[in-house]
């Protein structure tokens, strides 16, 4: 099951709720499953680069990457974060875009194998 991570500044604060991915999927069709396909706009890669598409970005031109990509101020920016993702990352990455005028950015974190 994956999970998505909502995260947003409200008064300073960053708030993180989790989602579970049923709430993104796409009503089933007649004849079959119909999965929505979100774009993950930025990726944090474990070793804390971030890109925008495949063109790695710093932190402080993460917003005119993505300006310049025609992600607009009030699209919501989802952001691929490994598992082990320290909080103040995700801080820094939301305070930077929030700054900027992006308010909407969703975090999501890859799928885990479930054991059987």
């Amino acid at each position: 099951m994956r999970t998505t991570i909502l995260a947003c500044l409200a008064s300073s604060a960053l708030l993180v709720a989790l989602l579970p991915d049923s709430l993104h999927a796409a009503s089933q069709p007649e004849g079959g499953l119909s999965i929505v396909q979100r774009p993950e706009t930025i990726r944090i890669s474990e070793e804390g680069r971030i890109y925008v598409g495949d063109r790695e970005t710093s932190l402080d031109q993460l917003a005119r990457r993505l300006r310049r990509d025609g992600v607009a101020q009030s699209d919501t920016v989802y952001v691929s974060i490994p598992d082990e993702t320290p909080r103040r990352v995700m801080v820094a990455v939301s305070r930077e875009l929030a700054s900027k005028g992006f308010r909407r950015v969703i975090f999501t974190k890859p799928p885990r194998a479930i054991a059987e």
